[in-house]
This record gives structure tokens, sequence and C-alpha cells, in this order.
């Protein structure tokens, strides 16, 4: 009926070739990665830690170079031992693998996007998961070379000093004990209200304990403990 003019502008119409992409199936790395970003909200009915990780892990299998996928499968992998402990998750893999687990994907997303400040948070507190303190002081400082936001080098100047006084914090070993019973007494509560099914309220208490915390290493190999055998 249409003359193949009409056909040609109407396929060329700014508002047709809109509607085509909106209503286009997204392609695959990204479902996945919005698929996993659905089954990590702990807040909700579907949620699902190893599906979660299923699908990004496939979103950076279809997309390799995506420094996002990288940043966002090394944050879920860190996560592992706190999201046991106020979540209640079962993993596939040893919570005490979760910092080397992230580890690899943190870099890569730092390599891919070198003004990206998260992965460099990450991965600062992975080295102090691990007991590395001059790993973790190494990224901050590294991080603050980049042209991030001022916001984020404010961030990491905290965290740099709270690095450096960490020694000296911890000679006082009565003080690190006291705060080591009051961080056990409160991951006890975040437990039981996570079996309560509170976990906004389990994870808010858990954020409180991190800054109560002795350390990073202590917190990490607690949580790993608690996380194993609740």
């Amino acid at each position: 009926m249409f003359g193949g003019s009409f056909k040609e502008a109407v396929r060329r119409d700014p508002l047709v070739r809109l509607f085509r992409k909106l209503t286009s199936p997204p392609e695959p790395a990204q479902w996945n990665y919005k698929r996993a970003r659905k089954y990590l909200d702990y807040r909700s009915k579907d949620f699902n830690y190893s599906l979660a990780i299923a699908h990004f892990k496939e979103a950076v299998r279809l997309v390799p170079n995506h420094p996002l996928y990288h940043c966002s499968l090394g944050e879920a992998l860190l996560a592992a031992p706190s999201m046991a402990v106020f979540r209640g998750i079962r993993p596939d893999f040893s919570l005490r693998r979760a910092v080397e687990l992230a580890i690899p994907e943190l870099q890569k997303a730092i390599r891919l996007a070198p003004e990206f400040a998260w992965p460099y948070y990450l991965l600062a507190v992975a080295h102090e998961y691990q007991g590395q303190l001059n790993k973790a002081r190494e990224v901050c400082r590294q991080a603050l070379t980049t042209d991030m936001p001022g916001e984020a080098k404010t961030t990491f100047e905290a965290y740099l000093k709270a690095l450096d006084e960490y020694p000296d914090r911890m000679q006082d070993t009565e003080k690190a004990r006291q705060m080591q019973e009051e961080c056990l007494t409160r991951l006890k509560k975040v437990m039981s209200l996570r079996d309560a099914g509170k976990y906004r309220e389990a994870e808010k208490e858990l954020q409180e304990v991190s800054k109560l915390s002795p350390g990073g290493a202590w917190l990490f190999d607690t949580l790993c403990r608690l996380g194993t055998s609740s």
C-alpha cells in the first residue's frame, strides 16, 4: 500500500528508532548483570547469592573488559562473610577464600578503568582483611594519584590515616580485648536479628560493628568463623 520512500522515512524516524531500542531485548551481558543485581538484593524475596554470583560471572564471560562487571563480582565475593552473618548465605566456596577470589576481579576493574574509585576502596579493604596493611596503604596512595572526585579523595585520605594509626591503637592490648568482646556481643545481636528475618536491621548493626572493630583482619576472621558455624 505504501511506497518504499515512506517506509524508509518511518524506519529513520528518531522516535521509531527510540521505541525499537526501548522495546528490544537487552543484550545478554547487561541482562545477566541486572539479574545478578536483583538476586544480590538481600531485602528482596528473590534474594539468591549463588545465582547472583553465577550471573555476574556470565556477564564477565560475555564482556571480559567491562570494569563494572569485574568490580561488582569482586564486591559480591568480598561480601560473602558479611552476608553469611547477617543474611545466612551458604556460598559454594569457603568463606575464607572470599578475599583471594575477589582480589583479581578488583585488580582487573582498576586496570580497565583507573579513575573508577570504588574498586580501589574494595581492594584496600581486601588487603586489610588479609592483615596486609602495607598493601592496603599502597592501594589508597595509588587511588589518590588518580583524577577521581574530591569526595572520593577525602574518603581515601581518611582510610589511609586510619591504616597509619592502626599499629598505635593496637598497642593497648586491654583496649583491643574490650573492643573484641563488644564486637562479638554485637555480632551475636546481628545473628539474632537475622534469625528473626530482620535483615535490614541486621545489616545496619553489622555496619556499626565494622566501625568498632579492632581491625579488618580480626573482623574478617571472626565473620568467617561465625558465618561458617551459624
